[in-house]
């Protein structure tokens, strides 16, 4: 009887250290789960930001954000070997120059040296809606988002605002607005788009809420937490383009148009999407195509099989 009790009693003591170790291991999993969740999170963090009508969503993650990935890359080597940002810094100090007589102009052309560092830099969005035709001229409807921080965005969208508040109004060309959010520097193009409100709160129905969307970036998704990252709604953008066509007066191009959009296989496109990420030196990229419907002219190409290792042996090895 007693080596019994011991015996259950030993029983019970390894049954609980089991039950303990898969309670540990059920909570580093569940941890491993929540911070997956957290980095992809982060990564489109800004697509719980943007309206769900968008067309083009792109969003990066900005040098300085893309840290130990893009040091030491094969895409820093390439950028330093053509010399990239000297040769843009060059441009524009020369722009400067030339306008040193003209205040307004080299002020304007400061600003945009100081956007571009900053949208290269900083992480940012860009955010392009549906075109507004029922107007005379169509209207776009475009968001550059960059963030900066706090004083950073303060301090340029001052000056762009006031530059912007210098040039006279013409009722066929979209409104411009240059706001400060948070740490946010953000640049609307178009009536109606507010993407500084967007950030500060949410844009109502949210882009990351989209099934078409979200079903889209599911089949580009890159290992790990993505640099880089694009959406297209290629319906919507192939039915802009058919609206477009209606406001060319011309006959034949209204007549032929849509032939010609259909002959191409476009009325198949749904949506496009794309994700790319630093891999070690290199860079690993995914993409996908989204079709419905039959696939014929530029569409048809989708359904020719992937180039076997025979064709890349063709190409010469210096290429």
């Amino acid at each position: 009887m007693r080596h019994h009790h011991k015996t259950l009693q030993a029983a019970k003591q390894a049954a609980g250290q089991m039950a303990g170790r898969r309670s540990l291991v059920a909570m580093a999993l569940a941890a491993a789960a929540l911070g997956l969740w957290a980095r992809q999170a982060r990564a489109q963090g800004m697509a719980d930001h943007v309206p769900a009508d968008a067309m083009v969503y792109m969003e990066w993650a900005g040098m300085d954000a893309a840290g130990e990935g893009y040091k030491g890359s094969n895409l820093e080597g390439i950028v330093n070997a053509l010399d990239i940002r000297g040769r843009i810094e060059k441009a524009l100090s020369q722009a400067q120059e030339a306008a040193a007589d003209e205040p307004d102009k080299k002020a304007g052309i400061a600003l945009m040296k100081g956007w571009t560092e900053s949208v290269i830099h900083a992480p940012g969005m860009l955010y392009v809606g549906p075109v507004d035709f029922t107007g005379a001229t169509p209207m776009p409807k475009i968001a550059v988002v960059s963030k900066v921080g706090s004083s950073r965005a303060q301090e340029m969208a001052a000056l762009a605002q006031s530059a912007i508040d210098k040039k006279e109004k013409d009722p066929n060309t979209p409104p411009i607005s240059v706001v400060a959010s948070g740490d946010y520097l953000v640049l609307n193009v178009g009536a109606g788009v507010a993407a500084d409100k967007w950030m500060a709160t949410a844009p109502g129905e949210a882009l990351s809420a989209s099934a078409k969307f979200k079903a889209a970036m599911a089949q580009s998704k890159v290992p790990g937490v993505p640099v880089l990252s694009l959406y297209v709604d290629g319906a919507a953008g192939v039915q802009s383009l058919l609206e477009a066509t209606t406001k060319i007066p011309q006959p034949e191009v209204q007549q032929f148009a849509p032939v010609i959009i259909d002959a191409m296989g476009l009325s198949a496109l749904r949506s496009i999407s794309g994700t790319g990420a630093f891999e070690g030196k290199g860079w690993v990229s995914r993409g996908f195509v989204g079709l419905e419907g039959e696939r014929k002219g530029l569409m048809g190409f989708f359904d020719y099989p992937a180039l076997t290792p025979e064709s890349y042996a063709m190409i010469p090895s210096g290429a």
